[in-house]
């Protein structure tokens, strides 16, 4: 990844550490803003799946006077309702959420340390700690996505 704006304060190692930083934590907010988006577009369509057997269903079992037809749609889009529940992708929506947000937050600050010129030692525990934070409530990374990533940017 290319930086403009490096500050000429920075030495070249505390330079190229940060760089090394940002693209650690670059892929980590790629990878889990993909997983968000796919948790997101895997909860909306089994929702609507479910909604739209269960109901027509029903409908095409009262056109028809067809018990079997109505219990055919309609048990389809329970257990689909039932995956749904069970499967509670909306923790995993919320916790890829908190990943990618807390790891934008990071970029932020080591491309301002960057810019500015200004390492503390602060910026390593914080880095650390959020580090830590993510990896105990999000899901873990899956292999596809990681080489999703080196495809696009290595």
């Amino acid at each position: 990844m290319d930086f403009n704006h490096i500050n000429k304060a920075l030495s070249e190692e505390q330079a190229s550490a940060l760089k090394k930083l940002f693209g650690f934590y670059h892929k980590q907010y790629w990878c889990y803003k993909k997983m968000f988006k796919k948790f997101k577009k895997l909860d909306l369509a089994l929702k609507l799946s479910s909604v739209v057997l269960t109901t027509s269903g029903v409908v095409v079992g009262t056109i028809t006077l067809n018990p079997i037809i109505l219990a055919c749609l309609s048990g389809v889009g329970v257990f689909l309702q039932t995956c749904t529940n069970h499967i509670t992708l909306t923790k995993k929506i919320e916790a890829c959420r908190y990943a990618f947000q807390s790891y934008l937050k990071l970029i932020n600050k080591i491309k301002l340390s960057l810019r500015s010129g200004e390492v503390d030692s602060f910026l390593e525990r914080e880095l650390a700690m959020i580090d830590d934070l993510v990896a105990e409530s999000s899901p873990p990374l899956s292999d596809r996505i990681v080489k999703l990533y080196s495809k696009q940017f290595l």
